[in-house]
This record gives structure tokens, sequence and C-alpha cells, in this order.
């Protein structure tokens, strides 16, 4: 964050590690270049880090991850 003129907004989902009292202690020492914004724990729409992670231990390493990564990115799934 060193040398950033503008803050950094990052979206969260609501995993209880996001919110521990450390967390909150390390955004609040950024004064206000670091916000933290959570989805709602009933957000109709996946978190798109979450489809990933299905690709990952659904298929586990392999020789064209990065294909693979495209191709879960355009179909959604």
């Amino acid at each position: 964050m060193k040398g950033r003129r503008r803050p950094i907004h990052l979206v969260l989902d609501g995993l209880p590690a996001h919110k521990t009292r450390g967390v909150r202690d390390d955004v609040d020492s950024l004064k206000g270049r670091l916000t933290l914004h959570f989805l709602p724990g009933d957000a109709p729409d996946l978190n798109p880090d979450e489809l990933g992670v299905e690709l990952h231990q659904a298929h586990g390493r392999s020789a064209q991850p990065a294909a693979q990564w495209r191709e879960a990115g355009r179909s959604g799934a």
C-alpha cells in the first residue's frame, strides 16, 4: 500500500475470519487507505472467487490450469 494515492476497496464474503479483531485492527491502522465491504449473507450471486476454489478442488493441478480457469470464467461454473 506504500505509495498508493487512492484508497483500496476490498469486497469480502461473510467468512468469520474476515471479521476478527486482528483484521479490524490492521484495517484501522491503515487510516482509511483500505475499506472492507462485506457481501450480504443472502447474496443471490456467487462470489466469483468461490468458482475458482471449486474448480481447483474438483480437478486439482493439471497440465493446463490457465485454460481451465479461463473456461470456468466464461461458463460461470
